[in-house]
């Protein structure tokens, strides 16, 4: 518990991938909420500007997820599931 989506180093690297990291207060583990359309939501660096990304539009268990710049793919969207 407790922990962010933070950008390592931190860098304006496209495809750094991105890891879970205590809050240490930086503008690299702090994310925008943006309408992606219906029922999506796409997540913003206050850092860098770049975006959330699903690395390769991967359906796979353990797949990546990177930084990159906003270029309205699929893997870019997300969707909030409530925790029950």
């Amino acid at each position: 518990g407790g922990k962010l989506l933070h950008n390592p180093l931190p860098t304006t690297n496209n495809g750094t991938q991105l890891i879970q990291y205590h809050d240490d207060g930086g503008t690299n583990s702090r994310w925008q909420v943006a309408d992606a359309g219906p029922n999506q939501v796409r997540f913003v660096s206050e850092y860098d500007g770049q975006v959330v990304d699903d690395f390769n539009n991967s359906l796979s268990d353990g797949a990546a997820v990177i930084q990159w710049p906003s270029n309205g793919g699929v893997n870019q969207d997300w969707t909030l599931v409530p925790v029950s």
